[in-house]
């Protein structure tokens, strides 16, 4: 299976940095108003109540909002010929005791979430970009993950597994680079990429 070279990841990397920038400017000028970036004070703020009360910070709708616009550009703005070798949001079913990573069918996970069987996705890792051998989501070469901090000077933050979460006490990257075997890399706007 044929992996990409260092140039094809070079433009990988260009293409994220760029749709990171694009996806915070953007967010911040529609949400905010023009030339605006949220202040920490708005960022602890409560932005909704959900259902249940749980309350979602403006960070928390603002890194919502931010992610899914830089998906939105990903898909977008990466070369065709790259795309045998580039997953966005693949779902994978990691067993942290026997060390066994397996695929979970995007047909599948659909279903569960159509059918709120949310349960069914515990232990599952979805990062934002996977880079692997050409049509082997298995064989991976580079996994990335955009980070949207606020505000923006906040450090890149892992989210870290609740403690009823099998994967509890790690973070996100570590069990991303266990599960994986390569380097979980941040991407953020302003420091690009493993910023």
């Amino acid at each position: 299976m044929e992996l990409l070279e260092a140039a094809d990841l070079a433009e990988i990397a260009q293409v994220l940095n760029d749709c990171a920038n694009q996806a915070s400017h953007d967010v911040n000028e529609r949400l905010l108003g023009q030339g605006q970036r949220p202040s920490r004070q708005l960022c602890q703020e409560t932005f909704k109540t959900e259902l249940g009360g749980r309350k979602v910070t403006w960070a928390m709708y603002l890194g919502r909002e931010k992610h899914q616009a830089a998906m939105e550009c990903v898909q977008r703005d990466l070369p065709k010929h790259l795309s045998d070798n580039l997953s966005l949001q693949p779902t994978y079913r990691y067993d942290k005791k026997t060390k066994k990573l397996d695929l979970v069918d995007p047909q599948q996970r659909d279903e569960w979430l159509r059918d709120g069987l949310l349960h069914k996705l515990l232990g599952t890792l979805i990062p934002d970009v996977v880079v692997h051998a050409a049509g082997d989501l298995l064989n991976i070469q580079a996994v990335f993950d955009f980070k949207f901090p606020c505000p923006a000077d906040n450090q890149t933050s892992w989210q870290r597994y609740h403690e009823d979460h099998p994967f509890h006490p790690s973070n996100q990257k570590e069990i991303y680079e266990e599960a994986f075997k390569v380097e979980a890399v941040p991407v953020r706007p302003g420091f690009g990429v493993g910023g």
